[in-house]
């Protein structure tokens, strides 16, 4: 009887343990598990991890409708599509939505859901699991944003580079095949531990294996017996150059008990290939706050990194190009200027003369600018207060008045891309000489000043103002016949799809505002 008793009293300590783990599991699992019934659509049960993402308490969770939780659109497509085709199938293979953060701010989701039914084989409720993919979204977002910026300055070159950007654009068109054929091919992850896709993990705090998944085997080739009875299994088939990377992220975590920011290394699975991983882990504590260990997550990120490898390979040979039309522009343009040369001695006719000498000034400038742009070793972005700084420069020693004029020179961290810098710098050119002709006569001194700066989210607003004489009072920008004033006007409102206005007030000051294009 006294055998029987201590039996009994063993199961129960095991199956309470058991439970107990299960629930530190549940409650801490980098994913949100929420539980929801079939016919209300209201939250039964939900883990900790949901509650911290979402920032509410559990409290605030449990009993509310589950379509309340989804941003609007989100909300009627799970309403009207999701939660009804789940009552005919029993499940959800797989559903990207937007789930609203207490303080309004949204986060996309990948939703799987399994049913439970009764004893009649009805559905009563869903097991559903919510996995953050709001960084990959953004990446993909940010990806495609990239390759539309690559192939606008594609467009603003020769017919040669049209060809190339073609052939790139095709390239491009067929990694992103690629990529989606590898989304479609992804095994299909279950809710909980033995059924994930990716290669889940829990370490306790002496550094051993509690729990691996099934899904080690497909990606290392190693079984998970082997990595529980050997913990030191993952650092061996470390690539030796990732190995120190590895261990100080596992020993720093361990250190700070807290968050750590996921790594990407490379190990040697059994059968000797390189296979790129993605490592993301957490802390794990009980209800009482006790330290249990590590959960991590690892993913096959091989062929991502060598879609990366390949757009990068595309950028590089896009900027080479660029700079191989660039150059020969530059060429072309010193021809021009050598025959306009030649016929400026020829002409006899004043007027005549003087048009070759305001076309040849022009075209001067535009060499300039090209010039100083060829020197930047990245033509998608320019940085301004750089470019400025160089064109402003030029500007002030190319034109010697003998007067002591200062150029200053205010420009914020602004990126724009080439197709855009390009008029920017012969506007800014062609107002600095104008400020040097014009304003300061006498060798009057003074001080012109170069503005740039973003105002809201995508608008630039550049300013070149002196302290000289001022404009005549009659002066309109409108319908002024001054060459240099009308190619800022049509470079302004044409080229950059923006405005100028002037000012002169206290001197003169021409600011021009634009949009950057992205």
């Amino acid at each position: 009887m006294s055998k029987e008793v201590t039996h009994n009293g063993l199961a129960r300590s095991v199956s309470i343990k058991s439970e107990k783990e299960y629930n530190d599991f549940y409650e801490n699992a980098p994913d949100m598990f929420v539980s929801v019934c079939a016919k209300t659509g209201s939250i039964l049960k939900c883990n900790r991890t949901t509650a911290t993402t979402l920032e509410y308490k559990k409290s605030e969770i449990l009993g509310r409708q589950i379509f309340d939780l989804y941003t609007p659109e989100s909300g009627e497509y799970a309403r009207n599509v999701v939660f009804p085709l789940f009552l005919k199938k029993g499940y959800i293979d797989r559903a990207e939505l937007e789930i609203q953060k207490k303080d309004g701010r949204t986060i996309n989701v990948l939703l799987k859901a399994s049913s439970v039914r009764d004893a009649d084989g009805n559905i009563i409720e869903s097991r559903s699991v919510w996995r953050d993919i709001t960084q990959q979204k953004r990446a993909e977002e940010a990806l495609q944003k990239t390759l539309a910026h690559l192939e606008n300055m594609v467009d603003v070159r020769t017919v040669e580079l049209k060809r190339a950007n073609e052939r790139l654009t095709q390239k491009i068109d067929e990694s992103r095949k690629i990529a989606e054929e590898l989304k479609k091919s992804e095994i299909r992850y279950r809710t909980v531990a033995d059924f994930t896709f990716d290669w889940e993990t829990w370490m306790d705090p002496e550094g051993n294996f509690v729990y691996v998944s099934p899904s080690c085997e497909r990606i290392s080739g190693y079984c998970p017996n082997e990595f529980i009875r050997d913990p030191d299994l993952l650092i061996k088939i470390t690539h030796p150059d990732d190995r120190n990377l590895v261990e100080d992220h596992f020993k720093s975590g361990e250190a700070h008990k807290s968050l750590m920011d996921p790594i990407d290394f490379r190990i040697t699975n059994r059968k000797g290939e390189l296979v790129w991983i993605s490592h993301a882990c957490r802390m794990v504590h009980d209800s009482e706050n006790n330290y249990l260990g590590r959960r991590g997550s690892n993913r096959d990120i091989t062929v991502t990194k060598a879609y990366q490898i390949e757009l990068e390979k595309y950028a590089e040979t896009q900027s080479i190009l660029l700079k191989k039309i660039n150059h020969r522009v530059n060429n072309t343009m010193a021809s021009i200027l050598s025959l306009m040369e030649l016929q400026m001695e020829e002409v006899e006719d004043e007027m005549a003369k003087k048009t070759l000498r305001d076309s040849h000034s022009l075209v001067r400038k535009i060499c300039l600018i090209d010039e100083t742009l060829s020197h930047f070793d990245d033509l998608k972005v320019i940085h301004m207060k750089t470019f400025l700084s160089k064109i402003g420069s030029t500007a002030l020693q190319g034109y010697s008045t003998g007067n002591d004029v200062k150029l200053q020179i205010e420009a914020e961290n602004v990126m724009i891309g080439f197709k855009q810098a390009s008029p920017v710098g012969l506007i800014v050119n062609e107002l600095i000489v104008s400020c040097l002709e014009y304003a300061f006569p006498d060798d009057r001194k003074g001080e012109i000043i170069l503005r740039l700066k973003s105002n809201k989210e995508n608008e630039i607003e550049l300013s070149v103002s002196d302290n000289g004489i001022g404009l005549p009072e009659r002066f309109d920008l409108q319908y002024t016949d001054n060459p240099g004033f009308k190619l800022v006007r049509m470079l302004a409102e044409n080229q950059l799809n923006g405005s100028i206005d002037m000012d002169s007030e206290n001197g003169t000051k021409f600011t021009v505002k634009f949009n950057i294009e992205t």
